[in-house]
């Protein structure tokens, strides 16, 4: 006999007892629906990238005894706290700015509801708590345990229409007494997956105001249900700054960090009166210290570091978006599946959930049968856990990731029809011509074989080989050396004449396919192949594999081989084989789910500093250069990196004659990153920033800036000898010659330097004086000196061309010609707001002068986008004597800057406003700025639901996408902009 023989059996807790049985099922198909905890494709589960590299963060720190193992405060620790309110109500946060708000770590997202309910029963004396029916299991018990009287159901589940039964919600709660709590899940309702709109949850909030409700939100999935974190906490945010509630929210980090064993929560308390905060925390840390005494650390930590630290928050985001796209990918795969099979009802309510639940509408009948015979194991109430649902087996295909330009061939019949540019993956241009110039690309293809219409994607490149044959073309001919293979294969592609893009050697790969008559095979390995037997060029480094380690295999095989294969990659692309699954996944407005890139880190290499020489610039900022010992850097030669500023060498302690890391990436120039400083010798010397400068030796300076009310010096050193410095001639007059400036055919770069050591040009000026001075007597190397005899000594071809260039870009706008003048600061979208203000350029001459400068100020500080930077800069060019006299020279010199006149006329964009994303190819930001500005838009620099068009250019920012959808903003690609916009 014992005093517990009395004690009853508790009901077991159902989903840990299905878990139990999944586990004692021998059936080696089955399949565990029940736990709500994520899993891989593989059914694994997965520990997130950024928790590891956090909990090595923290072992490092425990190992250094930056951070111990004592106990925390009652109330946890203080950092995680105050991060897990800031990513709940957001950094702009009203409650959080007024120190409204606060929080509490609490043993996970239960132990948060519990803290909060013990408070509201024991402190407030609350009596009354409703949940949603259905709602998450443990509600009813944590309430009740907390000392709530009753814990009161509102209807939330509409059977029929497997959906939200607001009217049945609205009546339950207008039928509440004053005072109740009310628990409401933020998102991702558990378990059925279903939300109020954010119509319907205005209405709940003024419900909840007129009867005087108390809300208590449940967090557990914010970032998790939808990628992204705003989206997720909408609710809680609206209720805080919008409808002014106080209120309390639990927060759990299992589900959006991986941190289920962790039990790793916060209590997110609003209060309208911060002098009772104190006591509330008092209270609060009273009823914890009864129960568990104090939290754990470690998942706070955890939690705490990557929410704090901006690259290992933005790695959490992305792994966040990739547990919930696949979840998206599973309902869409499931409901999919359901439909093809024929299965009774109606299955849209799969994809129409959201987050890890999803409520089948099964009966437990139904579940019952699948657990007993199906070996299927969900909970009765037909919830189940979208992370159980896998694919099997899933065969994957990879191959490197090509750095050059999409393009598209269209067969009709077999016979090469259509060459065009992929542009921004849904537009582009007509290529033909030039694509036939490819010696790879086939122009007929078996008939007998290929389908009647097929379109092949693919990517055109050039090899490291014909790139470097290039550029030495390019340097005999004075022209300018394309910086890398991929803008050469672009430049290439888009040549007028077919004869010029035969001569540049360029290679194709087909990679994928688009509009077909039909696919010969169901899979992208088989069709890759079949390209191959028709003769389309494919890429010998693909293949197909099993499984994701044996991907991993592969990419570091690329890595290590990448500097041999001859031509650019910046990644491999790993993708879904089998097509029907590809369909399942679908596509986001950017992106397919089925592929992903796997880029490859920046190349790097060591080697050695022998020099640091320092480069002026138009402007006048100095800036070091490192000339290295030659490193060969994924197949380019480096033997010059960027230093960037002299703030940068201090910072990094940089030396002449220091081993260094060097690494290139894309088209950066490449950078030392670091010095390897066990190798250095002793008695090197650190680099002290220049006095003089050391192209004309005049004084160097470091322009001050504001911040605010103080002042400090800017980074970059600025050689004060303006035009006195041959360095900053040169660069001017380059700029004033540049597309955006004056535009002046055949006066490069290459020809601007010549021309300033032979003496033709030292000035802007000096341009328009070319004609004038050398036609009838010109310099030796402007005359021919060979070929027939009647040319012999004569003037050039070129130079007389020259000069006909010169004399159409005689005539000028005003925005253009202030922009050629190199003012400091002052960028194409600057000139063209002062040149509207001020019209013409005799205005700014009587205007801008010494005896004038506050009304100067004044005026040009009126413009909206323009700076103070920009303001004084103009200034100081307009009341230098030396930089007024060059624009009367110019004018004198036959240049007419023509009066500013372009009116902002009605169309269909204005008072629109607009944003860019991605890369523009047929004009630069600042012109796209221009050009919408005379259209009568707003060109904007972010996303918000006031945006009216965005623009997707090259490489769009993928989370503006997702916004700009989810606001309901028109997407344009840049070709669509501009025949919008024509119209």
């Amino acid at each position: 006999m014992s005093a517990f023989n009395g004690v009853e059996a508790a009901p077991p807790i159902e989903v840990f007892k299905l878990t139990r049985d999944f586990q004692a099922d021998t059936d080696p198909n089955k399949v565990s629906l029940g736990v709500g905890a994520y899993r891989t494709d593989e059914g694994k589960p997965w520990i997130l990238p950024v928790v590891k590299k956090a909990s090595h963060q923290l072992a490092d720190d425990v190992e250094a005894e930056r951070i111990n193992h004592e106990y925390l405060p009652v109330l946890g620790h203080d950092s995680f706290a105050a991060n897990a309110t800031k990513m709940l109500l957001g950094p702009d946060s009203k409650a959080l700015k007024a120190g409204l708000a606060f929080g509490i770590q609490s043993l996970s997202g239960t132990g948060a509801l519990r803290n909060g309910g013990d408070f509201l029963a024991k402190q407030m004396g609350k009596k009354i708590c409703y949940v949603s029916d259905p709602t998450w299991g443990n509600h009813n018990m944590v309430f009740k345990d907390a000392g709530f009287a009753e814990v009161r159901k509102y209807r939330y589940w509409h059977k029929e229409s497997k959906g939200l039964d607001f009217d049945g919600l609205m009546e339950d709660l207008g039928n509440a007494p004053e005072g109740a709590v009310i628990v409401l899940h933020s998102c991702a309702h558990n378990p059925t997956g279903v939300d109020p709109s954010k119509e319907q949850w205005e209405k709940i909030a003024n419900l909840m105001i007129e009867k005087k409700l108390f809300p208590f939100f449940d967090t557990a999935y914010q970032g998790f249900a939808s990628g992204d974190l705003d989206k997720d906490a909408w609710s809680v945010r609206y209720f805080t700054d919008e409808r002014n509630f106080e209120l309390f929210c639990s927060q759990s980090f299992s589900k959006n960090f991986g941190l289920y064993n962790e039990r790793c929560g916060n209590l997110t308390v609003v209060i309208h009166d911060t002098s009772a905060i104190a006591n509330v925390k008092s209270q609060i840390t009273l009823n914890i210290r009864a129960t568990y005494s104090n939290p754990p650390a470690h998942g706070a930590r955890i939690v705490d570091l990557v929410l704090k630290d901006e690259a290992l928050f933005n790695e959490w985001r992305d792994n966040i978006k990739t547990m919930a796209e696949r979840i998206i990918g599973m309902r869409q795969g499931l409901r999919s599946r359901l439909e093809k099979l024929g299965t009774p009802g109606v299955w849209n309510h799969i994809t129409d959930q959201i987050g890890m639940f999803s409520f089948t509408g099964l009966t437990p009948e139904m579940c019952a049968f699948l657990i007993a015979e199906k070996h299927v194991y969900l909970l009765k109430s037909g919830r189940i856990s979208m992370c159980g649902v896998t694919p099997k087996k899933i065969d994957y295909v990879a191959e490197p990731k090509i750095d050059g330009l999409s393009a598209s061939l269209i067969y009709e019949d077999g016979i090469l029809k259509v060459g065009a540019t992929r542009g921004n993956g849904k537009t582009g241009e007509d290529i033909t011509e030039n694509i036939k110039t490819i010696k790879s690309i086939p122009h007929v293809l078996d008939r007998k074989k290929v389908p009647k219409l097929l379109e092949i994607r693919g990517e055109v490149y050039m090899s490291h080989d014909n790139f470097n044959l290039l550029n030495k073309m390019q340097d005999k001919q004075g022209k300018e050396l394309f910086k890398n293979p991929r803008n050469a294969a672009a430049g290439s592609l888009k040549q007028l004449d077919p004869n010029e893009t035969a001569k540049r050697s360029l290679e194709f790969f087909a990679y994928a396919w688009g509009s077909a008559s039909f696919l010969p095979y169901d899979n992208h390995y088989d069709l890759i192949n079949f390209f191959k037997e028709l003769g389309l060029p494919t890429n010998d480094n693909f293949g197909l594999f099993k499984s994701i380690d044996e991907l991993i295999v592969f990419y570091e095989d690329i890595l290590e081989r990448r500097a041999a294969l001859g031509y650019d990659i910046d990644g491999i692309v790993y993708k879904i084989n089998r097509l029907d699954w590809r369909e399942r996944l679908q596509s986001t407005e950017h992106h397919p789910r089925w592929a992903i890139a796997h880029k490859f880190p920046a190349e790097k290499a060591v080697t050695k500093i022998l020099d640091i020489e320092i480069q002026v610039g138009r402007t006048g900022v100095l800036t070091p250069v490192a000339r290295l010992l030659p490193v060969n850097i994924g197949g380019a030669l480096v033997s010059n990196a960027s230093l960037h500023n002299f703030e940068e060498i201090k910072r990094k302690d940089i030396r002449v004659g220091d081993t260094v890391w060097v690494q290139r990436a894309g088209d950066v120039i490449p950078q030392v990153i670091g010095v390897i400083k066990e190798k250095r010798e002793k008695n090197l010397k650190p680099i002290s920033p220049p006095e003089i400068c050391p192209v004309c030796n005049s004084k160097t300076i470091r322009d001050k800036i504001k911040t605010g009310k103080k002042e400090k010096e800017e980074k970059y050193i600025r050689c004060t000898g303006a035009f006195n410095c041959s360095a900053q001639l040169i660069e001017r007059i380059k700029h004033f010659s540049s597309k955006s400036a004056f535009d002046i055919d055949g006066l490069g770069e290459k020809q601007i330097d010549e021309y300033y050591l032979e003496g033709l040009i030292k000035s802007p000026v000096d341009i328009f004086y070319l004609e004038e001075k050398y036609k009838n007597n010109p310099p030796s190397f402007w005359k021919y000196t060979s070929g027939p005899r009647l040319k012999i000594g004569t003037i050039k071809e070129s130079a007389l061309k020259l000069f006909n260039a010169i004399n159409k870009k005689r005539e000028i706008d005003l925005d253009r010609f202030l922009f050629s003048l190199g003012i400091r600061h002052l960028g194409l979208s600057s000139a063209d707001l002062i040149a509207n203000y001020y019209k013409s350029i005799d205005k700014m001459l009587e205007n801008i002068t010494i005896d004038n400068m506050e009304i100067s100020k004044q005026e040009l500080l009126s413009l909206d986008g323009v700076g103070e930077k920009v303001a004084l800069s103009i200034i100081d060019f307009f009341q230098n004597s030396d930089t007024r006299q060059l624009i009367i020279q110019l004018i004198q010199s036959g240049v007419t800057v023509k009066q500013y006149n372009k009116e902002v006329k009605e169309t269909k964009i204005s008072n629109k406003t607009v944003l860019i994303t991605g890369t523009l190819k047929t004009m630069s930001r600042a012109e796209a700025k221009v050009k919408i500005e005379l259209l009568g838009a707003k060109l904007s620099s972010s996303l918000s639901k006031k945006t009216n068009f965005l623009i997707a250019g090259d490489k769009p920012t993928l989370s503006k996408l997702d916004k700009a959808n989810e606001y309901g903003v028109k997407v344009f690609s840049e070709q669509e902009w501009n025949d919008f916009i024509a119209e």
